[in-house]
């Protein structure tokens, strides 16, 4: 009996978790348990019930959820493209690259007139939102529940100077291009008040390469394409880098806040109705 419960509790826990990292997988989880109840213990074992439940959740991320998620206002950002492409496609295989369409669509836009104006560059995308469901949270994230909000990449250079699309960081978070000494530092003025996730961001690099230098010149043109947007609502930037990138006039260009964490590593973009 106490087996049983802990098996259940075990199972409860996934769900949750499966719900809030991914919002199908949940379902899946016990989709797949629906379907293990008809065989006997034996012939479903562990490993056998994980690649069932892998299998039916990667056939519903690819095969299902892009044509009914359309159903609900959202559609899926491009995994691959010439011109916007996700970071790692992680985002992809989790469900976090919905927005509304017509968010979509200005990305791609912005995307193409970034590349006309320099060749061979890729506006890379991080967490956008799930496909389902006005006000369902994408943790860790403070907003992202409406379609409307998506982060995005810098830009970088190599050490000699020439342009790249790597990015520092392999999940495209954590990797700061932090104030310099004479610059705004609200990291240790958040951090002072008592906000100690304010950098957490730089435990989830999965990685990170240091060859590579904060391009300015893009940054600002990415930049200056979003706010120039009617559609665009406003733009998350750590107050250091605005003032860096010549942009304090800029009004749609604001600081998230101390509840939130430090975007000095990433842009948030969030579209109007």
């Amino acid at each position: 009996m106490r087996h049983k419960k802990w098996q259940v509790a075990g199972h409860l826990i996934t769900v949750f978790l499966l719900t809030v990292i991914t919002q199908i997988g949940g379902v899946i989880w016990m989709v797949t348990l629906g379907v293990t109840i008809f065989f006997p213990d034996s012939s479903f074992p562990k490993w056998r019930f994980t690649g069932c439940f892998f299998i039916l959740y990667s056939l519903s991320t690819i095969c299902i959820i892009p044509f009914l998620a359309p159903l609900a206002g959202r559609v899926p950002l491009p995994v691959k493209g010439s011109t916007l492409e996700a970071k790692s496609v992680i985002y992809c295989f989790l469900n976090r690259h919905y927005l509304r369409s017509e968010a979509r669509s200005i990305l791609l836009q912005k995307a193409s007139l970034l590349q006309a104006n320099f060749p061979k560059t890729k506006l890379y995308y991080l967490d956008a939102g799930f496909p389902f469901g006005n006000g369902f949270p994408l943790f860790p994230h403070l907003s992202h529940n409406d379609g409307r909000k998506i982060d995005l990449c810098f830009f970088y250079k190599k050490s000699n100077g020439e342009r790249t699309n790597f990015k520092p960081a392999r999940s495209g978070y954590g990797v700061f291009e932090g104030p310099k000494k004479e610059e705004q530092n609200m990291t240790d003025f958040c951090q002072s008040k008592g906000y100690i996730q304010y950098d957490y961001p730089k435990f989830l690099t999965l990685g990170k390469r240091d060859d590579l230098i904060f391009d300015e010149l893009r940054t600002r043109e990415m930049l200056s394409l979003l706010v120039r947007e009617k559609r665009v609502k406003k733009v998350f930037v750590e107050p250091h880098l605005k003032a860096r990138l010549g942009m304090n006039k800029e009004t749609k260009i604001r600081f998230q806040g101390c509840k939130a964490v430090r975007h000095d590593d990433h842009i948030h973009v969030e579209f109007s109705e």
